[in-house]
């Protein structure tokens, strides 16, 4: 089987090179079967299977995915953050129910993972409703009680417990929509508005055609990539919140022989081996850990913990790992 296979089912894009059992299949990962409400996902020695017929679209197995291994074709939360940026009273929806009031829709609300939800809190300005009001009659409306999870874990890890600044939308009397109308002037100003995803260093995100990565290649899943662009813009109380919250460091014990199989099995690029001074040792960086943990499963000392909550000054360098200094 090749190591760069990935296989589209309908808007879901699995990527095994991506999947944590693909790439040891000792793994305990299992997010994705355990979210799917019906169990449409299965792996064997073949790989990670979607089946088409069952899949309902709902794309929580996307949300929570640590490393995009499972993606969706064709979406570009970049390209959604930049349009609501100036809009008044932003309104978000799926696209399934045609008639749906919104100024963006999006396959499913579903896909929306805590990430997504913090960086949109964090971020915009206007407070953004997410129109649930077609979700109660549609097969994927179990996605709401996701999202009411993972609002109120932002809520209390970055902003205190007060509301931030998405308000989900059940009931149509409450949705406040406004269309919007342009005028030849306004046009042209919400187009001069439309670069906001290269003011803060964002690529534009993947194309849909973009090729899956080999095993051996490295690559920053989409969430963290986001955080990373906006961290350097929060005033410092708030960094802090979110370096305790989302972002990670490893603690390696003396048992350590620094055989460097953990760099050579983490998918991110979170460990490397280092260089000049640090020869012969591997070094970690916060920025581009995403908590999977896979490093600690393959260590064959058990030597290593991957701990939530960066409390130093800058994650994007990389530092000898303790047992190496």
């Amino acid at each position: 089987m090749s190591a760069e296979r990935a296989r589209d089912s309908g808007a879901v894009k699995v990527n095994l090179s991506r999947c944590l059992r693909m790439r040891f299949n000792k793994s305990g990962c299992a997010k994705c079967l355990e979210v799917c409400p019906t169990k449409a996902i299965w792996i064997d020695d073949q790989g990670l299977h979607i089946d088409r017929d069952a899949c309902t679209g709902c794309m929580l197995c996307s949300s929570i995915c640590p490393t995009d291994g499972l993606s969706i074709q064709n979406f570009n939360f970049h390209a959604v953050l930049a349009k609501l940026k100036d809009l008044p009273s932003p309104v978000l929806s799926c696209r399934v129910v045609a008639d749906n009031q919104a100024h963006i829709k999006i396959p499913c609300l579903g896909l929306l993972s805590e990430t997504h939800l913090a960086v949109m809190s964090i971020l915009l300005e206007e407070p953004v409703q997410l129109n649930l009001t077609a979700c109660k009659k549609c097969v994927n409306g179990f996605v709401v009680n996701n999202l009411q999870k993972s609002l109120f874990a932002v809520a209390a890890k970055l902003m205190n417990s007060s509301a931030p600044k998405i308000k989900l939308i059940e009931e149509k009397a409450d949705l406040d929509f406004r269309p919007i109308s342009y005028t030849r002037r306004d046009f042209f100003e919400a187009l001069r508005h439309m670069d906001f995803p290269g003011t803060i260093g964002y690529s534009g995100g993947s194309p849909a055609g973009d090729q899956p990565k080999a095993y051996a290649d490295k690559a920053v899943p989409a969430k963290i990539k986001l955080l990373n662009k906006i961290l350097p813009m929060l005033p410092e109380t708030l960094k802090n919140r979110v370096h305790e919250n989302y972002y990670y460091y490893i603690r390696v014990d003396s048992n350590c022989d620094q055989c460097l199989a953990c760099v050579m099995i983490c998918p991110t690029g979170a460990l490397k081996i280092g260089s000049n001074g640090s020869t012969g040792k591997f070094l970690f960086s916060s920025a581009f850990c995403n908590g999977c943990n896979l490093c600690a499963e393959f260590c064959l000392k058990n030597s290593i913990d991957i701990i939530k909550g960066f409390s130093g000054k800058n994650p994007f360098g990389y530092a000898i790992c303790e047992s190496a200094k």
